[in-house]
């Protein structure tokens, strides 16, 4: 019989029904890395179990090559991580140090937005040498999606504080 005690993981305290768009920070540290501490933007796209239930995969695997390109351009070393949510509500977006506030978040995400959506943007690194699955992108609806993000950002509409689950 499986004994051990499992590790709590922060994301999934969270309370997803009452959790919308927005970006979250949680800030760690470590003694077990050469980063002295780091944060974890959760860049929430997508109210989750909501009717638009996610963004389909080919407009994440978009993104993912975008975000991650476009993240790293403007903030150099101090990205150690962008990646997409197994639920495909949104993304990680993991920097080292703790300074950075949701809300400075929110100014990247407007300028990494508006870079997407400008026009003749290509999408970066989709090529067969650079992607293991260059072919499985949909940009037409990435810019949809960007669209509707930046949207929601600049009407003031996304949450900056997690609503934890609340013990009974």
């Amino acid at each position: 019989m499986y004994t051990k005690e499992k590790a709590v993981v922060n994301s999934f305290i969270v309370d997803h029904t009452i959790l919308k768009q927005g970006i979250y920070a949680k800030a760690s540290k470590t003694n077990e890395s050469n980063v002295d501490a780091y944060t974890t933007y959760d860049i929430r796209m997508i109210r989750p179990n909501s009717p638009e239930r996610m963004l389909q995969p080919d407009v994440m695997h978009t993104l993912e090559h975008c975000f991650a390109t476009e993240i790293r351009t403007i903030l150099g070393d101090e990205v150690i991580y962008v990646g997409p949510m197994g639920c495909c509500t949104g993304f990680y977006v993991v920097l080292a140090g703790t300074s950075r506030t949701p809300q400075d978040i929110q100014v990247l995400m407007k300028q990494v937005l508006e870079t997407i959506l400008e026009e003749g943007y290509v999408v970066p690194f989709q090529n067969p040498v650079s992607c293991g699955n260059y072919t499985f992108m949909d940009f037409e609806n990435t810019l949809k999606a960007c669209q509707n993000y930046l949207n929601l950002i600049n009407e003031g509409k996304l949450e900056f504080e997690y609503p934890y689950i609340q013990e009974a």
